[in-house]
């Protein structure tokens, strides 16, 4: 019993087992919530985006769960046979999947595995594309800010920022209000603009920069959200 699910990425070395809120519903906001928060994807033999996806959704399920489980990919995969299997990168869902069970001598095809089947070493584990439909349960503005809501408050990005549009830099004028997430601490940190500078970047007043309190916002990686 559940709403399983298995994520990965497109090299398939670890994932993380969801045993709950496996739908794509889910699946998408967990990963929009991390995109926006700019936490680094990362690939690899430990990509960094198994630690912050399993932060995130361990924060909304609470201390003591036991619903997000990190596991190699091969032998594992198929444990998420509700919702089966998210290639994500970058944040986005670039992959569905689900386990196809495929005899070699018949050219049967089954969704399940041949446990004490007579047969059992005839059939061969395939990965098919998903075939049967997505959960469209939960409003996606509104799980972003409950999953905002149920991180520690250190590392809320709150309402407004997440409702927010979000803009480039050159789209900005004088007095416009502009927001972003600081590269060194994490945190939202919240600006307007002083003015243009000759080349047409806009240029706000940082405190925190001693020598040159005058940033241009495109020196700024990352997104930026208008506040006003």
């Amino acid at each position: 019993m559940g709403n399983r699910a298995f994520v990965s990425d497109r090299n398939m070395k670890l994932g993380v087992y969801l045993h709950w809120n496996g739908g794509r519903d889910s699946i998408e906001a967990f990963c929009e919530y991390c995109r926006i928060h700019e936490f680094e994807f990362g690939t690899g033999e430990m990509p960094l985006w198994v630690s912050h996806f399993s932060q995130v959704v361990m924060n909304m399920f609470g201390p003591g769960s036991t619903s997000v489980v990190v596991e190699p990919f091969e032998g594992s995969w198929t444990a998420g046979d509700d919702n089966g299997l998210y290639i994500i990168d970058n944040w986005r869902i670039v992959g569905r999947y689900r386990e196809d069970w495929y005899n070699y001598k018949t050219g049967e095809h089954s969704e399940w595995p041949p446990y004490g089947e007579p047969d059992k070493d005839d059939w061969q584990l395939l990965m098919a594309p998903w075939d049967r439909g997505e959960q469209r349960t939960h409003d996606l503005n509104e799980f972003l800010h409950d999953l905002d809501r149920s991180q520690p408050e250190d590392m809320q990005l709150g309402d407004e920022y997440i409702d927010a549009p979000e803009v480039r830099p050159e789209s900005l004028g004088v007095g416009d209000e502009v927001a972003f997430i600081d590269g060194i601490y994490g945190k939202v940190k919240r600006y307007r603009v002083e003015r243009i500078d000759e080349d047409g970047n806009p240029l706000v007043y940082d405190r925190d920069w001693v020598v040159a309190p005058y940033r241009r916002l495109d020196e700024q990686a990352g997104l930026f959200r208008k506040m006003n």
